[in-house]
Order: C-alpha cells, then sequence, then structure tokens
C-alpha cells in the first residue's frame, strides 16, 4: 500500500476531517466502471476538480464509511491548497494557471467473510505535460472491526517480500517482454529493474468469496517502467510460503488454491 494518505490515517486512526467546512465536497451518488453503485464526494473550482468515491460494501460499514470520508476530505485538503498556491504563482508571475485534477475511486478487491480489501486508483493532474495515476489499498477486518494496511496482515515485510520475490520479478518480466519485446532488459536477468514490495500497492483476490487465495502486485507508472508503459498489476495465487508469512490470526482466512 503506497497512498501517504491513507497510511497516515490508518496509523492515527482519527476519524475526524482536518479541512475546513468550506473545503469539503458535495455528497454524491457515483457510478463506477463496472457499473456499481458507490457514494462519495465531488467538487469543482476555479483551481480544480476533485471526486472521490467509495463502493456501498465500504458505505455499509459506519466506521469505515467514516474513514473514508476523511481521506476524501484531507485529499481535498491537500489539493485546495496546493492549487491555491499554484494560482496564486501564476498570478503573480504572469504565466497560465491549468486547473489541478484528483480522482479517487475505490472499490472491492475481495470480500470474504473475514476481510473485505478495497483497493483505489487515483488519476491526478498538478498542471504539466499530463496525468498521471496511483494505487493505494484498505483492508477492513470484520472480527476486530478495524482497517488494516494490507501488510498488516504478515509476520514481517521481509517475509512476505521473500515469498513474493521471485515469483512477482517473473511475473513483472514476462509482462514487461509482452510489451516491450524479450530480451529489453539485461537479458533476461529476473531481478533486474524489480521494484521492492514498498513501491508496490498489495491488493487481493478471492475466487470463491469465502477466503484470500490470490495477491495482486500493482506497479504505478514510473514504478517499473516508463509512463508510456502504463501501471503493471502482477496477480499471484496464495502459495504455502505466502500463508506461511501471514499472521497465525489471518492465517483462516487465506487459502492455497486447489
Amino acid at each position: 500500500m503506497k497512498a501517504t494518505g491513507v497510511c497516515a490515517a490508518l496509523a492515527a486512526m482519527a476519524l475526524t476531517a482536518c479541512s475546513s467546512p468550506a473545503e469539503v465536497g458535495e455528497d454524491v451518488g457515483v457510478k463506477l466502471a463496472n457499473g456499481v453503485e458507490a457514494e462519495g464526494l465531488r467538487s469543482l473550482t476555479g483551481e480544480y476538480e476533485f471526486e472521490y468515491s467509495w463502493p456501498r460494501e465500504a458505505a455499509a460499514v459506519p466506521a469505515l464509511r467514516e474513514l473514508m470520508r476523511t481521506l476524501a476530505e484531507e485529499d481535498q485538503a491537500a489539493l485546495n491548497e496546493a492549487a491555491r498556491e499554484a494560482k496564486s504563482d501564476a498570478d503573480e508571475f504572469g504565466y497560465p494557471f491549468r486547473s489541478y485534477t484528483r480522482e479517487t475511486k475505490w472499490a472491492v478487491a475481495a470480500d470474504t467473510p473475514r476481510l473485505l480489501w478495497l483497493s483505489a486508483s487515483t488519476y491526478f493532474y498538478t498542471g504539466g505535460a499530463h496525468g498521471n495515476t496511483d494505487f493505494g489499498a484498505i483492508v477492513w477486518d470484520r472480527e476486530a472491526e478495524l482497517a488494516l494496511a494490507p501488510l498488516a496482515l504478515f509476520n514481517a515485510s521481509e517475509a512476505i517480500e521473500n515469498a513474493l520475490r521471485e515469483p512477482y520479478c517473473a511475473g513483472l518480466l514476462a509482462a514487461q517482454e509482452k510489451r516491450l519485446g524479450e530480451g529489453f532488459v539485461n537479458e533476461g536477468d529476473l531481478f533486474a529493474g524489480c521494484p521492492a514490495l514498498s513501491e508496490l500497492t498489495l491488493s487481493a483476490s478471492s475466487a470463491e468469496g469465502a477466503a484470500i487465495d490470490g495477491l495482486i502486485l500493482i506497479a504505478a507508472p514510473y514504478v517499473a517502467g516508463s509512463f508510456a508503459e502504463g501501471p503493471y498489476e502482477i496477480a499471484l495465487p496464495v502459495t504455502p510460503q505466502i500463508l506461511e508469512a501471514v499472521k497465525p490470526e489471518y492465517r483462516g482466512a487465506f487459502a492455497v488454491p486447489e
């Protein structure tokens, strides 16, 4: 999980917005690309366009819904400050100001009896040649009624990194060769240019909805390749080695696919 605001909110779990009422977007209903209904906040000003949405499954959990609103309001407050500062600089130095954009969409990655795993895609534009996309993830533990960063489900970051490193790097290399052609990197060196787990967003999948049986590692543009290559999403099945890296209290929420 990479998103700084998400990590800070989970660390503090302070469900109080830090933005002023004037900086809070309007409540809206949102329909995601797959037709799923969601709720969120939306705001359009002279300096920026902002949208932040989360799915019905998150809205149905009061504490998780409040966390989503907090993250949205913090994101909008930061965008508001950055856009106003950029607009002020443009006015002062006499160059054109291009309106900022930030759009975050949370979606259900995996929904099991114990864990609701959410993943987010954020498109942002800050006046440059083009925008960019980043990713994030949150896990809701239904039993503990607690929001967690994905890595909190594992014994140690080193343990899950060791379990994922070789299959992830092999999968990434195959995806890169498919996009760019064979032999594009150091004669196929498995670990050349392979990002660390800390640079990736960790999402998940569940084939039957009973347990987490797959992990998805997402590299945003510039993390595993150029902007033109776009993001890389590598899906891996849960293996016995991955299962061993899961904390004992969460091991029952994972399964090795048959």
